[in-house]
């Protein structure tokens, strides 16, 4: 076992070499699986965007735990205010955060996209307000791909306050809603998954906006997120012009957030709009998705075979 361990990771160096990219070849979680950590080239900037809308508890734990943990030192952070109250206002006016106010009502896109404008860092990192951070290298794991050739966006691995599943990449017709849903979803974090999948990079046709990276330049190239989709499916309409386009979607386990979901919105409206948006758009892609495996449910998120 030892000797093919040691083959397996020197087959995995060797081909870093061949295609002349810098990194480690480590050990994953599991018994012959490996992690490269591949070399961050500079120290380019991260363009934290964060959307609220008041819930001051919440984004006080979000934007403490960021300062506190992250390792990664150069990023600024946006903070797109949503219609807060005097409370929060005055909370972001003496913080060190830039503040856009968006007095619109809620779309999520749009507000994206003007912090996406007002951004100056090489990358952007979208990141819902009802996160906390628990990695001191969440920020560089992300990186170590969004900076590859041929990435588009980079989605991390989030989990629920009980420590089960939130996101771990997403499957396109999965679940209730018809268009997509979070794979392993209530799984616990440290359980495998389909093939050790919940703990392993790789590619996926969509990950959620509530943390995803992606070049800032390849954002602004692709016009954003669509507007339409104000309430959801924004981040997998974008992961799939993308795909479109010839760029490759990650989902990385190796950037941890705990998600506190849908706390600072409660009950999400009517989605039928939306839905017809993306099966018109999307509705081939939809009804086969290219990276997930046609023998494996499309019921439960649990990927396992189909009855």
């Amino acid at each position: 076992m030892e000797d093919t361990n040691r083959f397996s990771r020197k087959a995995l160096s060797d081909a870093l070499e061949r295609r002349n990219l810098r990194g480690d070849v480590g050990f994953g979680a599991f018994f012959n699986f490996f992690r490269v950590k591949f070399d961050i080239g500079g120290r380019p900037k991260v363009s934290i965007i964060i959307p609220t809308r008041d819930q001051l508890p919440l984004l006080d734990k979000l934007l403490t735990s960021l300062r506190e943990k992250s390792s990664w030192p150069n990023y600024e952070i946006i903070v797109v205010d949503n219609q807060s109250g005097p409370k929060t206002r005055a909370y972001l006016k003496h913080s060190s955060v830039k503040t856009l106010r968006a007095p619109y009502p809620f779309n999520f896109s749009l507000m994206m996209n003007q912090g996406a404008e007002a951004a100056g860092g090489e990358y952007l990192l979208f990141l819902n307000n009802d996160m906390e951070i628990i990695e001191s290298e969440w920020l560089e794991a992300l990186l170590q791909y969004a900076q590859l050739r041929g990435v588009g966006a980079v989605g991390a691995k989030l989990i629920y306050p009980d420590i089960t599943i939130q996101h771990a990449g997403v499957v396109l017709g999965l679940s209730h809603n018809t268009v997509a849903g979070h794979i392993f979803q209530g799984l616990h974090s440290a359980s495998p998954g389909y093939q050790g999948w919940i703990n392993t990079v790789r590619n996926v046709s969509a990950v959620t906006a509530a943390c995803m990276m992606t070049p800032r330049e390849l954002f602004r190239d692709m016009g954003g997120f669509e507007p339409k989709l104000g309430v959801a499916f924004q981040d997998v309409d974008y992961c799939l012009r993308l795909v479109e386009n010839g760029y490759r979607i990650v989902y990385t386990p190796y950037s941890c957030l705990i998600h506190y979901e849908s706390v600072t919105r409660g009950r999400a409206p009517d989605r039928g709009e939306e839905v017809r948006y993306m099966h018109e758009r999307w509705g081939r892609l939809i009804a086969d998705d290219p990276c997930y495996n046609p023998n494996l449910t499309l019921i439960r998120p649990d990927a396992t075979l189909r009855n």
